[in-house]
């Protein structure tokens, strides 16, 4: 798990996203931030689950989406899209 966590955290760092692992133990997560979005990555059951922010001061705001992908390709696929598209809405090839 932690491997493919690290993985996570490489590949978006070298996109330019601020990236670092984050948490202990089975709670750890990749976090990474970019043009005022940011992910959540973490690994349950073996699958990604995902969640895409917008920056905002609200310490309770909900994120803007959520999803589960079982590759981890897919996993930085759909995270890089997110940062680095700067226009409004879901990650690009969204289904919702």
């Amino acid at each position: 798990m932690e491997n493919r966590l690290n993985d996570l955290q490489r590949q978006l760092a070298e996109i330019g996203a601020t990236a670092s692992v984050r948490g202990a133990g089975a709670a750890k997560y990749v976090f990474a931030e970019q043009n005022g979005r940011a992910i959540e990555a973490s690994l349950r059951n073996n699958d990604w689950w995902i969640e895409f922010w917008e920056a905002d001061d609200d310490e309770d705001a909900a994120p803007v989406d959520e999803r589960t992908v079982t590759v981890d390709s897919l996993a930085f696929r759909e995270s890089a899209a997110w940062l680095t598209d700067s226009s409004e809405g879901l990650p690009r090839g969204s289904s919702r």
